[in-house]
């Protein structure tokens, strides 16, 4: 009707409100792996893998593409950068882990894993609350009409009360 307030995320048949002026659900992220040879070996960086798990989906990506140099003398740091879009007016926790394999000239491989927790509540509270009031009929309270006081020749009572006032 257009009078209603809106709300981000309300739905409405197919539609859904995204955002309104500059306030918006989606919000831009960047996730970013750091990636260091801390051992005392020159070390090749042969994959990285990163796992995302929310309420609603989960996913697992190679991502070695992203890494621009995969060697690392030792001391050596690389970082690779992941952008991601979340919804910030849905409550969820997002995991995200990344896991890392580094292989050495010689001797066996190395292996690293990090976790990251995003937790996301909106603690937004609507409620909307309304009362009506009708009679057995259905007609509203402040529509009901009262009947005549007077009891017309021929109508019969069909309940009396009795009321005592006194002191003893």
């Amino acid at each position: 009707s257009g009078d209603e307030a809106l709300y981000l995320k309300d739905v409405y048949g197919s539609l859904e409100v995204e955002s309104c002026n500059e306030k918006s659900c989606l919000i831009n992220i960047e996730y970013k792996y750091s990636l260091k040879n801390v051992g005392s070996n020159a070390m090749k960086i042969t994959d990285l893998t990163r796992t995302r798990e929310g309420l609603a989906s989960i996913s697992t990506e190679d991502l070695i593409r992203l890494v621009e140099d995969t060697s690392l003398d030792v001391g050596e740091m690389t970082v690779v950068r992941e952008e991601e879009v979340f919804n910030v007016c849905v409550k969820d926790e997002i995991s995200t882990m990344v896991d890392v394999k580094a292989d050495p000239p010689e001797g066996k491989a190395c292996f690293d894993i990090d976790n990251y927790v995003i937790t996301i509540d909106p603690k937004e509270c609507r409620v909307d609350v309304s009362i009506t009031c009708a009679d057995d009929e259905g007609t509203k309270c402040n529509e009901i009409q009262a009947p005549s006081f007077q009891c017309k020749e021929g109508e019969v009572p069909d309940a009396l009360a009795f009321s005592y006032v006194g002191g003893g």
